[in-house]
């Protein structure tokens, strides 16, 4: 399959896996914890014209010096009458007193029916549990709120808060922070109004407060009874005092102006504490948060965190997705490591957990784990596709051109593919190239004086020896024959230049020299060990040829083709030049074409013209001499 096909089947895999699991949940604790996270940062000190909140905790000192607990009425009541005296918008008592905690229960009822700035608390409950009144008189005037929390089962934190919620049986019941908001909301003449699109909706001065949706955000399905929202925990912490400065008056009237106070525990023996994402909080900073983030909404100062619907959702993992495995696939045909084609799906990722958090301080949550794992997992499994293919590729590439070629030109043929390939098949091509031909004198007689065996070893140490020569000079052996073989200089890479056609000619000359050297070795070696010598014949012409593979798809073999190829093994053969092979075991004949392009080369001996089977015309041919030798340095470069 093409490309395209591939990667288009990478990205819709890739991203049916990720909704479906997105679907069961399994990214809502990741999704959380990007939450808590954007929270914290997001979280500030008090700032000018931020709602007045004010704390007062009973701290494990103010028991001591009170000597029990619960706090008698009395006592109780002391602290609201002097919180009564004060300017404060409303006043919320975060403790269950649905019984009389004597003495001092007249001077508590007191307390609460002269003061309409006062709230307390009830416990919701269930049916197993049945709840928690709030203090009679309180609960006849209707200045009762619950305090329940709605908990992520997941994780156990508090995330959301409730505003109403309704047991099916009593009515709906209003929760202790917005009684308490919408009291401080009144005297400023401020009242809640359903929102003009939809009447069941809560809108609070410019405000609407949706209901929670069990899918919003990261959550996937999360339980949303009642009517909830999300704490936005806006403030890291409030103004707070003990219930000991309260009861002495240490606590400066200006403090409480026009503020929201809240009473409520904090104490080690008393323990009212709840995780959130700001950390361990007492019950009576998230009645603190949760006020403070209503009247921001009534003030316009705030807004509800919004999300994108889940058909939103799931094009942006599919947009991801497809991002991530396009990046990947288009990184380029020659520089697109594994490593690098993973640094750009990881990238991407960051790129895309970094635009979440932007969109997060800008007013939505929206869900980055599947985005984020579709455009890594995408990129990844793209990568790892089109590194197998050319792996597959290159063991195909490098197989046609057989183990003779030198790693520096195994490498350029790698990084140059895309100019002579297609699907990694070598297309047919023109080039200007140099053929040179091998092949031993009289090997028939040494066949006939060997057992099989032995002549075949010492056939290939001959062929071992020649290709070395040539992947030395950064030549291609494109076929061997018998007792020789075929090396072509210039090919697969197209050489455009004058100056790349003569170096590849040169290159093929040396090369010829070169075996000549090797042949000596190996006939000193081969005589040492009683074995046979040989001579050999090269022939070398230059030209254009006709590159390409030949075979079935399922073998292949790249060769050259042309008048080039024919003329070059012509000279190899060639019977009309007389030569001594029992002083020089080695005879090279070169073609005038390609003399003219090398240049002038010592000891090159012009033979004239010679006729050769298959052509109309005759061929001037040179004899090449060891003193045709390239420079030594230009010879050592050609080895490169």
């Amino acid at each position: 399959m093409s490309r395209p096909t591939v990667v288009s089947w990478i990205a819709a895999l890739t991203v049916g896996v990720i909704l479906g699991l997105a679907r069961i949940g399994a990214f809502e604790a990741p999704e959380l914890a990007l939450y808590d996270a954007w929270i914290r940062a997001s979280s500030r000190e008090e700032q000018a014209g931020d709602p007045r909140i004010v704390v007062i905790e009973l701290r494990e000192q103010d028991l001591g010096e009170l000597g029990h607990w619960p706090v008698s009425d009395r006592v109780l009541g002391e602290a609201l009458i002097r919180l009564s005296k004060s300017e404060a918008a409303a006043i919320g008592i975060d403790w269950y007193r649905d019984l009389p905690v004597p003495p001092g229960e007249a001077v508590l009822e007191r307390a609460l029916r002269a003061d309409p700035r006062i709230v307390g608390v009830r416990k919701f409950g269930d049916a197993r549990t049945g709840g928690v009144g709030g203090p009679p008189v309180l609960e006849q005037a209707g200045r009762v709120g619950f305090n329940d929390f709605p908990m992520d089962d997941r994780d156990e934190t508090i995330r959301r808060g409730l505003l109403y919620q309704d047991d099916g049986v009593h009515e709906v019941e209003t929760s202790f922070s917005l009684r308490l908001a919408l009291l401080a909301l009144s005297a400023s003449g401020s009242r809640p109004r359903p929102d003009p699109s939809n009447p069941d909706w809560l809108r609070l001065g410019p405000t609407t407060l949706a209901p929670l949706s069990s899918r919003f955000g990261g959550y996937a399905g999360v339980d949303v009874a009642g009517y909830q929202y999300l704490i936005d925990y806006a403030r890291s912490d409030f103004p707070t005092f003990t219930f000991g400065e309260l009861l002495r008056g240490e606590i400066a009237p200006a403090v409480l102006r026009d503020a929201v106070v809240l009473l409520g525990s904090n104490a080690e023996s008393l323990p009212d504490l709840w995780p959130t994402p700001l950390g361990t909080k007492p019950g009576v900073d998230l009645h603190a948060h949760q006020v403070d983030q209503l009247l921001r909404y009534a003030s316009g100062r705030s807004r509800p965190l919004r999300s994108p619907s889940a058909p939103a959702a799931a094009a942006l993992t599919m947009l991801f997705t497809i991002i991530g495995c396009l990046v990947v696939s288009g990184v380029g045909p020659t520089s697109g490591s594994t490593p690098k084609r993973l640094a750009a799906g990881l990238g991407l990722g960051l790129g895309l957990l970094g635009g979440g958090g932007f969109a997060f301080f800008s007013g939505w949550w929206i869900p980055l784990v599947p985005p984020l794992l579709g455009a890594i997992a995408g990129s990844g499994a793209t990568a790892f596709w089109i590194a197998n293919r050319e792996r597959t590729d290159r063991a195909q590439l490098m197989g046609l051109f057989s183990r003779h070629v030198a790693p520096a030109v195994a490498d350029e043929l790698w990084a140059q593919r895309a100019e002579f390939t297609d699907g990694g098949r070598p297309l047919a091509q023109r080039l200007e190239a140099t053929v040179l031909f091998v092949d031993m004198v009289g090997s028939t007689a040494h066949a006939e004086k060997l057992d099989p065996v032995a002549l075949m070893e010492w056939t290939n140490r001959f062929m071992e020896a020649m290709a070395r020569e040539v992947e030395h000079a950064r030549g291609v052996v494109d076929d061997y024959f018998g007792d020789g073989l075929k090396a072509t200089f210039g090919v697969p890479i197209a050489r455009t230049s004058r100056e790349d056609i003569a170096a590849d000619a040169r290159r093929a000359a040396d090369c010829a020299l070169a075996m000549a050297d090797a042949l000596d070795a190996l006939n000193r070696a081969n005589a040492g060990a009683g074995l046979p010598t040989t001579a050999v014949r090269i022939g070398i012409d230059s030209g254009t040829v006709v590159a390409g593979c030949l075979g079935s798809s399922q073998r292949l073999k790249y060769t050259v083709m042309g008048d080039v190829v024919v003329t070059a093994a012509r000279l190899e053969q060639t019977r009309e030049v007389e030569h001594d092979f029992e002083k020089q075991p080695c005879r090279i004949l070169v073609s005038e074409r390609t003399l003219a392009i090398v240049g002038p080369l010592p000891g090159a001996e012009s033979i004239g013209l010679i006729a050769a089977r298959g052509r109309t015309e005759p061929i001037g041919v040179y004899r090449l001499s060891r003193t045709a030798r390239l420079p030594a340095t230009e010879k050592e470069e050609s080895r490169l």
